[in-house]
Order: structure tokens, then sequence, then C-alpha cells
């Protein structure tokens, strides 16, 4: 089941499958949508240096899929699992109904069941589903972020965060996303406490609750620091899986500013090369620390070798046994480093 979905009736909802490849093709078949179950079958390309995952793409019909389909009449719709890989496990993950349209249940299948649906109906074949959900929305409940930090030694008040998220879905540990992010952030404290390091300004370590369907605790942090959000002179998040580093993305409000910003972490980057070959990717961050962006805070992101990343994602197949604990030790280094730089340098980094 998709997160956020509505559930369906006790007995479940029985109805033949149309197949749609994308939003042209859907609008092409709205006709024969009422009434039925809309399958998604739209794959996610494979992974190259270049292009990356094409995951924002490809996500677009988990996240408002069900929305476009109900719209149209549909009872409920299945999406093709975000992944271009697979071995027959569905990849979950949130969904969005927009607000004042019909909505209707949603749930991913594995894209091996994706293309046998696909096939039969291009066969001619009538696909008949039966789908049985126990979705339930049971309200708010009251969460933490959890937060520690070294205080600096000579400017307390101006902090750096690092961070990652501690939620994750249902249906795995969720040792990629974001039990890694998690550890290379809790790393970056517990390397500088072993080494006797207290940087120039205060190191402050969040990990965000509710990141997966919501993003509630960064929200939270930001409309509780308002005051101190001026202080905040950089905030990383680690989100991208627990393999090797390959990049730092920094955002900033100002182009100007993030221009400077981008200069001077270029500059920095032969400093980290004992952790791997990074680079500076201009206008890209994170999904939590993305929020402060608008605040004037500088936004970096760390980026990591994600050729495998959306094979476990949001899957009962994100466990602990597909982490490298070497590519792990490398990107917490590339990111304790960055922290520590960053506190360290004599003026803020966008200035």
């Amino acid at each position: 089941g998709l997160g956020m979905s509505l559930p369906t009736p006790p007995e479940g909802i029985t109805a033949e499958v149309i197949t749609v490849s994308d939003e042209d093709e859907l609008k092409a078949k709205a006709a024969s949508v009422p009434g039925k179950i809309v399958h998604f079958n739209n794959p996610m390309p494979d992974w190259t240096p270049e292009e990356g995952a094409c995951y924002g793409h490809t996500v677009r019909f988990r996240l408002f899929g069900a929305s476009m389909a109900a719209k149209l009449g549909a009872k409920a719709v299945l999406i093709r699992s975000v992944t271009a890989r697979s071995l027959r496990t569905p990849h979950t993950g949130t969904m969005v109904y927009r607000e004042d349209e019909p909505s209707v249940p949603a749930a991913a299948i594995s894209t091996e069941d994706s293309d046998l649906i696909a096939r039969l109906t291009e066969a001619g074949k009538r696909v008949d589903v039966r789908l049985i959900m126990n979705a339930r929305r049971d309200g708010d409940s009251t969460s933490s972020n959890v937060v520690a930090e070294i205080t600096g030694r000579e400017l307390p008040d101006e902090v750096v965060i690092i961070s990652g998220h501690i939620d994750s879905w249902d249906v795995g540990q969720g040792a990629h996303d974001d039990g890694a992010g998690v550890v290379m952030a809790m790393e970056t404290l517990g390397t500088l406490r072993e080494l006797g390091l207290r940087p120039k300004r205060t190191i402050r370590l969040v990990l965000w609750t509710n990141e997966e369907n919501g993003m509630a605790g960064v929200k939270q942090y930001i409309k509780a620091h308002k005051e101190e959000l001026p202080k905040i002179v950089a905030a990383i998040e680690a989100d991208a899986g627990g393999f090797a580093p390959v990049a730092f993305g920094i955002a900033h409000a100002d182009e100007a500013k993030q221009a400077a910003a981008v200069k001077r972490m270029e500059a920095m980057m032969p400093e980290l090369i004992k952790a791997g070959d990074m680079s500076v990717l201009p206008g890209r961050s994170a999904p939590d620390v993305g929020h402060f962006k608008k605040h004037g805070v500088p936004v970096i992101g760390l980026y990591t070798h994600g050729e495998n990343y959306f094979d476990y994602h949001h899957t009962e197949a994100d466990t602990v046994d597909k982490v490298d604990p070497e590519e792990l030790t490398r990107s917490a280094a590339t990111m304790a480093g960055l922290a520590w730089m960053i506190a360290e340098m004599p003026g803020r980094l966008d200035d």
C-alpha cells in the first residue's frame, strides 16, 4: 500500500484493469476508465552516471496517479514500483490526494507483475484484480526530533546543522533510507569527540522525524527556532543511502550567495580527497534541509553513488546487510570533514 492511501472496503475492490504508460495515454483512454482499476506502467530508466536514476521523473505516478485516475472515474490505482531492477519486491512511498478532487485507494506492485499485466492486456486478454487494503488514518500523534551538539568554542551562537531522518516505511528496516544518513550524522559528532576537537562554531546534530510522509519534524524545528535562523550558517543532510560519496549539492535562495558558497565548497573538496573524489552540484540539496532555503540558509545534501539505491528503496530489502561498511565510513568521514571546515571558516560559507 502507498503511504496516505485510502483503504478499500472490507471485501476489497474487484475490477478490470486498464493499463496506461503516462498521462497522455490515460487521457486517450479516458472513456474506458470509469469503474476500472488503472494500472500505471511507467518504467524507471536504468541508472547512468550522467542522469542518475531519474527518480523525480518516474515517481510522479506514485505521488499523483490516484488523483489523475479518480477524476476519470477509476475505482483504484496500481503503480509500477519506482525502481529499474527488481526481484519481485514492491516499493512503497508516499502519495498525495489533491484537495477537492475524488480519491481512490492506491498500491504499488512489483515491476515483474506490472510487466505481466501489461503483456496480457497488450495481447487482448482481460485482466481482473481483487485489491484488499486495510490502510487507516489514526490522526496526528506526537513525535520528536533527536538533537545533540558540540558547542562552538568561539562563536557558539552560529550553528552548522548536520542531519538525517529517523523514520522509514513499514516494509523494511530503512537501512539505506535513512539509517545510513543517521549514522553519518551521529558519527560526525562521535568522531570530533573521539579526536578531542571542538569547532569554532556549534555543530548541531538533528535527526528529523516524519520525513517520509509530511516532514513535520523540520517544519516544527524551523517554527520553534525562527529567531535563530539567521545564525544557521549551513544545514547539511544525508538522505541518499549509505554508498560511497560522490558530491555535495548546495542551494541558496540568493543566486549570488549560492555562487559564492559553491566557489568556497569547491575549494574545500581537495581536502576531502581521501574520502572520495567529490564534486559540487549547484542548486541541489536534500529533502528536510531544503525547507531552510527560503529562510536564507545555505542548504547542503550529500550525494552518493546511487546505482543500486533504488533496488532497495522503500522495500523489505532495505536491510543492513545491503550497506557496505567501508562505503558508509567514507561518506561519514566526508560529512564530518565538510561540517568541520564550515564550522572553522573565518567567515560564513555564503559571504
